[in-house]
């Protein structure tokens, strides 16, 4: 069971791959469009909006996995509030792995990390086999990386679409610019 935290870029590949390795995955943002995006074009079911009570949170992640926590959980996001918390969604014994970078410090709560039983890992750059095998599951159709791409300019036109792909009312996922005519 795999929790995915953050339906950006970096998310939408862990979603992927955890879809390959896990049974049931679950993703979580606060975004509402991310996560219906999720639904329609990752094939994701079951969808999380988080709330500012992480207890809250927990109790629907623990709903989505019938009463259990996952025992994998990727935090994707980068957002100090979301690491410090994601240590409470993880199931005894289980992995947290932050794969989002957050540019500055923040705190897990000791006593809940022992309790748990945790494995903590992160991921910051990937290893050249790493990217044999990204290449190889796309080759094999086993991860589709076409609907992370949701909006598109021509190389003329990307300067005037650049501040409207930056704002959140226009949710970009990933944003192209053709080079060629």
């Amino acid at each position: 069971k795999a929790l995915v935290i953050g339906i950006g870029p970096i998310g939408l590949g862990a979603i992927q791959f955890a879809q390959m390795a896990a049974s049931d995955v679950a993703v979580m943002d606060i975004d509402q469009n991310r996560l219906e995006f999720a639904k329609k074009e990752i094939g994701i079911q079951h969808t999380i909006q988080p709330t500012k009570d992480t207890k809250n949170t927990e109790a629907k992640i623990r709903q989505t996995f019938n009463g259990e926590l996952p025992t994998v959980v990727f935090d994707a996001t980068g957002s100090k509030k979301s690491m410090e918390a994601a240590i409470n969604y993880v199931a005894h014994g289980g992995k947290l792995v932050y794969i989002g970078l957050f540019q500055g410090n923040f705190t897990l709560h000791d006593p809940t990390f022992h309790k748990k039983e945790l494995t903590l890992l992160s991921s910051r750059n990937a290893l050249s086999t790493d990217f044999g095998q990204i290449i190889r599951a796309i080759e094999q159709n086993n991860i589709d990386t076409t609907p992370w791409i949701t909006h598109r300019a021509h190389f003329d036109d990307m300067i005037s679409e650049f501040d409207h792909w930056t704002r959140p009312e226009s949710n970009v996922i990933k944003a192209m610019v053709d080079i060629n005519d």
